[in-house]
Parts: C-alpha cells; sequence; structure tokens
C-alpha cells in the first residue's frame, strides 16, 4: 500500500510539475567520489541506530557497506557487459554474506549485523519504485522490463547470499570453540 502511495505522490508531483510548469533537467551530474566515502560512515552511524547495534559493531557495518558499494561496482564493471543487468548485486552480496559468516565464525557476533545494513545498501528498490511510475503512466512494455530487471537482481542478490553461505557455512566446525571476544 505504501509503495503505491509513493506512486501517486509521483503522478501527482509530475502533474503539479506540468501545471507549474518547472522543467527538471534532464542530464544529472554523477557525484564525486569523495561523497561515497563520507556517505558511508554516516549511513554505519544511521544502521547502528535503526537496528539498536552495539557501539563496537560500528567498524563492521562500515566494512560491510563498503563491501556492498563497492562490491557491487566491481561486479558491475566485470560482469554487465557479458552477463546483464544485476550480477553486481551479486557479487555486492557475496562479499557481505562472507563478512557476516567470517564474523560469526570467529567470533560468535550474529552475522545479521553486517547482513542487514549491508544488503539494505544494495537492494534495488529505487527499480521496484521506477517500474510502478512507468505502469501508473501506462508505459506498459517499460514498466514491465523494468520490473523483470528489479526481480532478476534482487533473485541475484539472494543467489549472492547463498553463495556466501556454501563457501564460507556460517556455522563453526563442531569442537570448535570461540577464539575470542570482540573488544
Amino acid at each position: 500500500m505504501l509503495f503505491l502511495l509513493i506512486g501517486m505522490g509521483v503522478i501527482l508531483g509530475g502533474e503539479l510539475r506540468s501545471v507549474l510548469k518547472i522543467h527538471p533537467r534532464q542530464v544529472i551530474d554523477a557525484l564525486p567520489f569523495w561523497a561515497t566515502w563520507l556517505a558511508l560512515p554516516v549511513a554505519a552511524t544511521s544502521f547502528m541506530v535503526l537496528f539498536q547495534a552495539r557501539k563496537r559493531d560500528w567498524l563492521p557495518i562500515l566494512i560491510a557497506g563498503f563491501l556492498a558499494i563497492y562490491g557491487t561496482k566491481l561486479g558491475n564493471e566485470l560482469f554487465i557487459p557479458r552477463a546483464g543487468f544485476g550480477l553486481g548485486v551479486g557479487t555486492g552480496a557475496l562479499l557481505v554474506g562472507l563478512l557476516g559468516n567470517l564474523r560469526f565464525r570467529l567470533w560468535g557476533q550474529p552475522s545479521e549485523v553486517t547482513d542487514l545494513p549491508g544488503i539494505l545498501l544494495i537492494v534495488p528498490g529505487s527499480l521496484g519504485f521506477e517500474s510502478l511510475h512507468h505502469l501508473l503512466e501506462q508505459e506498459t512494455l517499460l514498466g514491465l522490463n523494468t520490473a523483470f530487471a528489479m526481480t532478476t537482481t534482487a533473485v541475484t542478490l539472494v543467489i549472492g547470499l547463498l553463495l556466501a553461505n556454501l563457501l564460507l557455512p556460517p556455522q563453526r566446525p563442531r569442537g570448535q570453540t570461540r577464539m575470542r571476544p570482540l573488544a
């Protein structure tokens, strides 16, 4: 329901824009390189508040954010020309999942502390919104193509997490005890 309300808000905003004769810029400038480096520590702090994490979890959450964003960029550069849309997100999810599983195996800390913030940074919510917008604008084919891209990306994200669990299972081998607690 909330998703549809957001879509209707965009339609209403578009109508209001045409009534007021406001014309947005067609070309959007890319953010400077340093913007990501500034945004990720702010995001890690925000996720700590949102998920009520401990102060000592800030650095692992920050590392998960970097792995998610830069793993996705790396995956896009490696896989997009060959395989198509969405595999970069799977690479980011794989790295985030490996971090969470490694953290659990070494220190017994729950992997969700790093998995949730990392995945939230790369989840394809904007594609779903764009798909809904195209469908509401009666651009059915474009809306369905975008919905398919969103679904493919979401499936790739899940496959990345499953592959992380396959490569580095979250449970410790039998008889292994926790190495040392995190400070």
